[in-house]
């Protein structure tokens, strides 16, 4: 068989491409372990060789990496003095064993890279385990503007983990921004899923500069993540403001996320406090599911300090939170704390807490045992449910305080949230309701009590559904001052007592219905025992009347009627109470009747009192409690009506046309139910409490005078049915009332009033005359149909609610000018959809809100062509969530005042006959600006900020001004990380610019773009990212700070000056070019050229009048490759200094570098001639075997095949694809195929 064979040599260059828009401070070095030891301060152990320096990134993969269970393979050893800015550990299924032989300090100030990082950072798949162990004297980590990372994830699920270990080591000081275990901010599908364990030193300080959660174990934003673990060293102290042990859908019961002492450790210790290390820490969230929106997965996490001493100061601890939001799915948020000794001060504790109603329910416990403090300075509230929603958990929110042997002191009132409250005191625990130095005690209401060896103590009522004595105890006591009440207030029912009980001068507190249906009763099972006087006090419920009651039963019974007496408004009514204690059973008889009163005043200055003025009944009846009242044309009304003390009328009920006052000190209180049907205005000056019903079927219902009184309603619901509600309010006014009907709601008066009720079925109208109007729900407005009007120069205050689809029309600038709508409580991301401006308008506030447009759904800005002012010291964002979808909000003029105005999404800002005008120290935010471009005139005042970001992955990191744009002062621009900001308009003005991080965000290293003919005088200072000018730039000096860029294809400037450390990279990411200067360059820092002989021009560069070298050029090639004679001019003007050279591109054997010219006339060429690479051939044993000398070191060459020589090229099928060695050798083997009569290979290097 004959076969021919041919070689051939193709010479082109492999293409490399650079993107010059981020450059590091120092190098990175990755450890290779070939030095001959293990030394950090051996250069061969490096790759590239040579010790690290100061600032260099440090960089361990699996290379060189040992078993999983292997000895140290790295050490830190004496001569290596070095503090290097990063230190990252990659390896996966493998160990890295770091020895620290004295220390070791890492510090800088970069937000990126992380000082400190461990995982792949890669998606490596769902077993890929990371470890790494730090050991030896002391580890210091400095970089308050970055964080500390421990994770490894995967986009499927599975065991992998980031495991690191520095228990060894002596000492682990950080003073970071934040410490993340597990974390994952969704923008990188590889951080999917995450799982983390950090096992801590010895001795620890930790301090997490963060002004929110600093210390995070465990948090997600798509994919549930894996178990995650941190155990605590010897002796620790976090100073961080706000912890999260198991964030969102992290944790099972049965594989938590865990924050404990490491196992073995004798009488270890741990302090809190915030980040200055002596102040309060703003939270703990453990098991907190707030973050998720609609998700199925739940959260659970673990505080187990019960190993040590603990010292913690915080203002408020979350032992389980559900979901803010749920539609579909409900998660829930699962939260223990336990602990054994030491103290936690804490202002609030929240054990199993609902977000928000509809959402997600939330289970919590806290475990206080052994010699452990527990002090709650203001309230400790169990399972806050406020209806609705569901979760994995429970169909209700539930709370468990376990009281095992420790104390818990709390300085105000234990407080069933609406769920499961559970309660247990055993072990000698003992739970102070009104602990040295408090004035009052407090109450407790809880579902369940379990009281064993135990004391609950100091206490002033007990409401209570069941409570259990357990063994040893055997009875509970109620002491003088003391109460009970059966089911809690607010609930009739029956509650249990399983043990025997003892009442001495005690409280008994009923709520009583009539006779034939359900009141509250205790049954005791046990014996019942009466000493002294005990009150019974009877608050009357709904259709309450003379019958018999049963109150208590019991197995066995001491005492007598005389230990009973009735109390309350019982005592001071018409019926004749009285008691028949007999077999086992307490029962309560009520006799007579009260009187149907009608108002007619006159005397005693219109007092209503109980039984002591005759205002009734044409002045011959007082009034007694329980007595129904009527207020009709036939009565006084002036002066008004004077309540003395606590009236508990049966009704009260308002007829004919008279418009009556109820003023003075006192109130109408328990379940009186009233009832408006005069066309006149019942005005309520009183602070009343009465829980019964409002029905409003005529005239209005005022509630404060808007001078002297604001005044209170009672709590049941409002029913406006064909009146209005005015809120006069002089001061603060709190309607927390459930509203329903038609009538129209008006707020007037200077003062701020809140609606805070459940109120959906509320379909009225709103209108705001005067003062601040303030929601205090979501649904305190009432649903979308009748809507709410603010154009009189009152204020819409969103107090952190979503109102949703409520309709809003707003004109003016609010109360003080500080805005007609504006948010003074937490950021709300959903606060409103549909505004229509009715004229010029202010936005402020003190807390983010959302304008969250939907075209789609046809919600958004209707502006009118009104102006738009922004003031306060918060973000207010327009947001039009329809991707890709244009919205014009038709807006005038556009002021920025103060704080952030954000434009997000698709918008249209409306006419560009009128400007956009940002003031001092204001910020525009530009985010995900897809469709359109801001086409009005653009304004800055000295000290404004532009910013412009993207948060979403489905919109183009892409922001664009069009119109002019005109500087007043020094003006900073603020482009996030992968964000380009675009400037097409001319910019003008005696201003100057900075390019740089703003101070509101932590990353300002995305690219601005100028591609307009800007004019303007100021100085252009390039501190972070990138610059790039494609335009002109003509009148300003540039400068170029350490770390920042400039590159473009236009006039970069009347002068340009690259500071050491910045870097000059002509051309842009897609083409190269040349640069232009006016006048001056100056190069100091690191000059970035590329090369490609096939293009027009050839090669970036730079064109000045005088050009001052200096710094460092560094030169890629990213075209073929090249050839002898080719020759490229990089700088072009009169040139003085010298330019240190990095290695050229690598050249063909026999090729070389001619740069003799570059200092003068800015020109390097290729020289010589290219020598062909030797190669052999031979066939042996079926097999084609091609070996060769003088190809490029780490070149990779390609191996092509054809049965036809003069086949084109491009026909040619690859077969084979290598790199040439280091010696620049090469060998292949090839099979070959007897079927084929001949073949032609050739080695292609492109």
């Amino acid at each position: 068989m004959k076969m021919n064979h041919t070689y051939l040599k193709t010479a082109a260059l492999l293409c490399t491409a650079i993107l010059v828009t981020q450059f590091a401070v120092g190098a990175q070095k990755g450890w290779a372990g070939g030095g001959g030891d293990d030394n950090w301060s051996t250069p061969g152990n490096w790759s590239p060789s040579g010790s690290p320096a100061a600032g260099d990134d440090l960089v361990f993969t699996k290379t060189d990496a040992v078993a999983i269970s292997g000895a140290v393979n790295n050490i830190v050893d004496a001569a290596f003095l070095e503090t290097p800015r990063s230190l990252q550990y990659l390896n996966t299924n493998s160990l890295h064993r770091t020895s620290i032989a004295g220390s070791l300090t890492i510090t800088g100030s970069d937000a990126t890279p992380y000082p400190l990082f461990t995982g792949s950072g890669a998606d490596d798949g769902a077993t890929a385990k990371h470890y790494s162990t730090i050991e030896g004297d002391s580890l210091t980590v400095n970089n308050p503007n970055s964080s500390i990372i421990v994770r490894q994830g995967s986009a499927t699920s599975g065991a992998h983990w980031s495991h690191v270990d520095l228990s060894g080591l002596n000492t682990f000081t950080a003073n970071v921004q934040s410490l993340l275990i597990a974390y994952e901010d969704d923008s990188q599908n590889q951080n999917r899923r995450p799982s983390g364990r950090l096992i801590l030193a010895k001795t620890n300080y930790i301090t997490c500069t963060s002004p929110g959660i600093g210390y995070q174990i465990a948090e997600v934003k798509q994919q549930a993540g894996q178990p995650c673990t941190n155990l605590l060293g010897q002796v620790n102290y976090f100073n961080v403001n706000s912890m999260r042990i198991g964030g969102a859908k992290f944790g099972t019961p049965t594989v938590p996320t865990r924050f404990s002492f490491k196992p073995g450790l004798v009488s270890p210790s741990v302090t809190f406090r915030d980040a200055t290390g002596a102040g309060r820490q703003t939270a703990w969230y453990i098991g907190d599911d707030f973050t998720t929106y609609n998700s199925s997965g739940s959260s659970v996490g673990i505080i187990d300090l019960s190993g040590g001493t603990v010292d913690a100061l915080v203002d408020t601890i979350y032992a389980g939170r559900g979901q803010q939001y749920c539609v579909t799915y409900y998660g829930g948020g699962n939260g223990t704390l336990t602990f054994n000794a030491g103290t936690i001060d804490v202002n609030t504790l929240e054990i199993g807490y609902q977000a928000a109603a509809g959402s997600s329910k939330a289970r919590g416990m806290v475990n206080v045992n052994g010699t452990a403090l527990l002090s709650v300075n203001e309230s400790l509230r169990l399972a806050h449910d406020i209806g609705m929603g569901a979760s994995l958990l429970s169909t209700n929110s539930t709370g468990f305080l376990n009281i095992n042997g420790g104390t818990v002191q709390v300085f105000g009132n234990v407080v069933d949230g609406g769920g499961v409250a559970t309660v247990t005191i055993t072990n000698n625990g003992r739970l102070d309701l009104q602990p040295s130095g408090d004035s009052t005690p407090g109450d407790i209401s809880v579902d369940t009590l379990n009281l064993g060896a135990g004391t609950l103590a100091n206490y002033g009522t007990l409401s209570f559904t069941t409570l259990n004595v357990l063994s040893p105890a055997t009875e509970f006591m109620v002491l003088p001052g003391q109460g009970l009440s059966a089911a809690g207030r607010g609930t009739l029912g029956l509650s249990s007592v399983n043990g025997n009980l003892a009442l001495t001068n005690a409280n008994l507190l009923y709520e009583l219905a009539d006779p034939y249906s359900t009141s509250d009763r205790i049954d005791i099972y046990g014996s019942l025992t009466l000493t002294g006087v005990n009150i019974v006090d009877v608050s009357p419920v709904g259709a309450f009347g003379p019958g018999t009651y049963t109150l208590m039963t019991c197995n066995s019974l001491t005492g007598d009627a005389s230990n009973l007496k009735a109390g309350g408004v019982l005592g001071d009514s018409r019926y004749t109470p009285s008691f028949d204690v007999s077999g086992a059973s307490i029962s309560l008889t009520i006799g007579g009747t009260p009187l149907a009163l009608t108002w007619s005043g006159g005397n005693n200055a219109n007092t209503w009192d109980v039984k002591n003025t005759a205002n009734w009944n044409s002045g011959t009846e007082k009034f007694f409690q329980l007595d129904s009242v009527t207020f009709d044309d036939t009565g006084s009304v002036s002066p008004a009506v004077n309540v003395v003390g606590g009236v508990f009328p049966g009704t009260v009920t308002f007829n004919g046309a008279q418009s009556y006052t109820l003023s003075g000190a006192g109130k109408i209180t328990g379940g009186a139910s009233i009832v408006h049907n005069s066309s006149g205005t019942l005005t309520i000056l009183t602070t009343n409490d009465n829980v019964g019903a409002i029905d409003i079927n005529g005239g209005a219902l005022q509630i404060g005078n808007g001078v002297t009184a604001d005044g209170a309603l009672g709590t049941g619901p409002l029913n406006l049915n064909y009146g209005g509600l005015i809120l006069n309010s002089a001061g603060a006014q709190s309607i927390a009332n459930a509203l329903s009907g038609y009538g129209q709601i008006t707020k007037r008066g200077p003062g701020v009033a809140v609606l805070s009720g459940a109120s959906a079925s509320y379909q009225g109208s709103i209108v705001i005359e005067a003062g601040t109007l303030q929601a205090g729900s979501g649904t305190a407005m009432g649903g979308s149909t009748g809507g709410l009007t603010n154009t009189a120069g009152g204020t819409l205050d969103i107090g952190g609610q979503s109102l949703a689809t409520e309709p809003v029309t707003v004109s003016g600038a609010g109360i003080g000018a500080s805005g007609a709508i504006v948010n003074t409580g937490a950021s709300q991301p959903n606060a409103l959809q549909e505004v229509t401006l009715a004229g010029n308008t202010t936005f402020g506030g003190t807390g983010r809100w959302d304008l969250n447009m939907d075209l789609v759904s046809g919600f958004g800005l209707h502006g009118n062509g009104f102006n738009l002012i922004k003031t306060g010291d918060n973000q207010v964002s327009l947001y039009n969530a329809s991707v890709d979808t244009s919205y014009d909000l038709n807006l005038g003029q556009i002021e920025v005042q103060a704080g952030i105005l954000s434009l997000q999404g698709s918008l249209a800002l409306g006419t560009s006959a009128s400007g956009l005008v940002v003031r001092t120290n204001a910020m525009l935010d530009l985010c995900n600006l897809t469709t359109n471009a801001i086409t009005k005139a653009l304004t800055l005042d000295d000290g404004a900020f532009v910013r412009s970001r993207s948060v979403n992955v489905n919109f183009t990191n892409l922001c664009v001004i069009d119109g002019p744009v005109s500087l007043g002062g020094t003006v900073t621009f603020d482009n996030l990380s992968g964000n380009n900001l675009v400037v097409n308009g001319a910019i003008s003005g005696s201003g100057g610019l900075i390019k740089t991080i703003s101070g509101l965000s932590s990353d300002g290293t995305g690219t601005l773009i100028l591609n307009g003919n800007n004019v303007y005088t100021g100085d252009t200072l390039v501190n972070n990212g990138t610059l790039m000018v494609n335009g002109t730039v003509s009148q300003s000096a540039i400068s170029v700070a350490s770390g920042a860029a400039v590159r473009g294809t236009g006039a970069a400037g009347a002068s340009l000056t690259v500071n050491a450390g910045g870097t000059l990279a002509p051309g842009t990411a897609n083409a190269l070019g040349t640069l232009s200067v006016v006048n001056t360059a100056t190069l100091q820092g690191d000059t970035k050229i590329r090369l490609d002989r096939a293009a027009t021009p050839m090669n970036d560069a730079l064109s000045a009048t005088t050009i001052g070298l200096g710094g460092t050029l560094t030169v890629n090639n990213v075209g073929p490759m090249l050839k002898s004679g080719d020759s490229f001019k990089l700088f072009s003007g009169t040139l003085s200094g010298a330019i240190a050279l990095a290695p050229l591109p690598p050249l063909w054997t026999g090729l070389s570098w001619n740069t003799d010219n570059l200092a003068t006339l800015g020109t390097i060429a290729v020289t010589g001639a290219e020598i062909p690479p030797q190669i052999n051939a031979t066939i042996a044993q079926g097999s084609f075997n091609i070996a060769g000398t003088g190809g490029m070191p780490g070149v990779t060459y390609y191996v092509l095949t054809s049965t036809n020589v003069a086949e084109p090229f491009n026909n040619w099928i690859p077969v084979s694809t290598n790199v040439f060695d280091a010696s620049g050798n090469f060998n292949l083997s090839i099979a070959l195929d007897p079927a084929v009569a001949q073949n032609f290979y050739r080695i292609e290097v492109w």
